[in-house]
């Protein structure tokens, strides 16, 4: 990079949108609360665009997941649209990649794509060199894409291998991306297409990796510049905790960047654990969870925080919340203590160890009714600047799992037509290797994969080729629907 030559810009990076997909706990709340989780993606999406224009940058990268196929609809398509059309009237370039859940074909399909966005959908798509006021900014290309298929490359080949002409370049890795990378420090595993397309890419000196794996806001050091990852713009999950938002990035004219959270999601998730033993008294439980409260600032725009207590140990004190009346009584007393101002807050309550009087002891929490404690409306909070996200938040909260009563049921095998097998061996041909993108994703994306036995499942499935996982899930189906396997198998 001819640092002498480079004009300085900002650009907007967002991943992981996910227009329209429910969030986790949405079915416990009622009235404004209820429809500000099923807008908060929307509003969300609105905000990142309404950052691009005031922060005026030069061009928004969008890096997959923008939606999920299986929760399409007429108003995510519509909000997609308006958001995409508004950066274009604004002469704000968006540079569009799809990811394991946005897959191409439903892009080209289902999207109105304005005039004005660049949609990179295969890896030897030529890269795009940004311009202002007569100067070449920088150069954004696909560095891999979730499909990566060598086997579709054109002749001149993957834009990682391309010239690139431009004193700053900007590689893309869509969400979903084969990389075996999830949370730092950033180190890429594997010989397969994806990992070695971003390896390329390190290696011939991209000045910004833009990261779209979406679980929490990361960067990470590369020789020649930076990779980094923004987080989703509104977080999903009860794991998903603390503010969200878009990355705003600022390239100087020595070609380095910085990188600003700037707050788009106006619904929070906070996961806390207090700790109780025989000594403990109601005064210091409220005082240890308001406090615990406290340090945790709201940013600006945030308007609702779920807010998860995990209560462990065996005191007496926990009869107390026991019953959903009661755990009422304790928000009460913990709103109190807070005061007024910030988001409004939902309480649930997690009992962890308690044995209820008269009930047989179980490791599951207590599954309370939510309890609501309505605020006034937030002030006004300083902006959140990077430095308030941790570098990797791969933080273990073993979760209780509440295993649902299964009733016995007998099942019988029976020979079914063979047009029946040969169905299901073309769908896996054709659409195997898209499906286990996706299962791959909601796999990293579910709380499950966190807890003692989930991890060494989710290890194994995230280890498995792909080629061999078809081939067992072959080799089951045939089983399922047929009573003996062809001759010679």
């Amino acid at each position: 990079m001819d640092s002498m030559k480079l004009s300085p810009f900002g650009f907007m990076h967002a991943t992981n949108l996910r227009l329209g997909q429910p969030i986790d706990a949405v079915g416990s709340l009622s009235g404004a609360d209820r429809v500000l989780a099923e807008e908060a993606t929307f509003v969300a999406f609105r905000r990142v665009v309404d950052h691009c224009i005031q922060e005026d940058v030069e061009f928004l990268l969008l890096t997959g997941n923008s939606f999920d196929a299986r929760h399409l609809t007429p108003k995510v398509q519509s909000e997609l649209h308006d958001g995409l059309d508004r950066l274009s009237r604004e002469g704000i370039p968006v540079f569009i990649v799809p990811g394991a859940l946005d897959p191409s074909d439903v892009w080209r399909k289902s999207i109105d794509i304005p005039e004005g966005i660049t949609f990179f959908d295969r890896e030897d798509d030529e890269p795009v060199v940004v311009s202002s006021r007569g100067k070449d900014l920088c150069s954004v290309f696909p560095a891999t894409l979730a499909d990566a298929d060598e086997s579709r490359w054109r002749a001149e080949g993957p834009a990682v291998l391309q010239d690139i002409s431009a004193p700053y370049q900007i590689g893309i890795v869509a969400a979903g991306s084969d990389i075996g990378w999830e949370q730092g420090p950033f180190h890429l595993s594997g010989t397969h297409t994806a990992a070695a397309l971003t390896r390329e890419a390190i290696d011939r000196g991209v000045n910004y990796l833009a990261l779209g794996y979406g679980r929490s806001c990361q960067t990470h050091r590369l020789h020649s510049g930076i990779a980094h990852d923004p987080g989703s713009p509104q977080g999903l999950t009860a794991n998903a905790t603390g503010p969200h938002g878009c990355s705003l990035v600022r390239v100087s004219a020595s070609g380095e960047s910085t990188t600003r959270t700037l707050v788009t999601a106006p619904l929070r998730y906070e996961t806390l654990t207090v700790q109780v033993d025989n000594d403990t008294t109601k005064d210091d439980l409220i005082a240890h969870m308001t406090l615990l409260l406290m340090d945790r600032e709201p940013a600006v725009g945030e308007e609702l925080w779920l807010v998860n207590w995990d209560i462990r140990g065996k005191s007496p004190l926990l009869s107390w919340i026991d019953e959903p009346n009661e755990q009422r009584e304790l928000a009460g007393c913990i709103e109190k203590e807070l005061g007024t101002g910030g988001p409004r807050r939902q309480h649930d309550f997690r009992l962890i160890d308690h044995v209820p009087s008269g009930k047989t002891p179980t490791t599951a929490p207590v599954a309370p009714a939510p309890v609501m404690a309505p605020q006034p409306a937030a002030p006004q909070a300083k902006p959140l600047s990077v430095a308030s996200f941790p570098v990797t938040r791969d933080v273990e909260q073993e979760r209780p799992v509440r295993v649902p009563s299964v009733q016995p049921v007998s099942i019988s095998l029976r020979k079914v037509e063979a047009t029946l097998w040969e169905n299901l061996h073309e769908a896996m041909e054709k659409e195997g290797k898209t499906d286990l993108q996706r299962i791959r994703h909601d796999a990293r994306e579910s709380q499950w994969r966190d807890t003692t036995w989930g991890r060494p499942i989710f290890s194994l499935f995230e280890k498995a080729d792909d080629d061999q996982l078809l081939e067992a899930a072959e080799r089951l189906g045939r089983e399922w629907l047929e009573e003996t396997p062809p001759p010679g198998e």
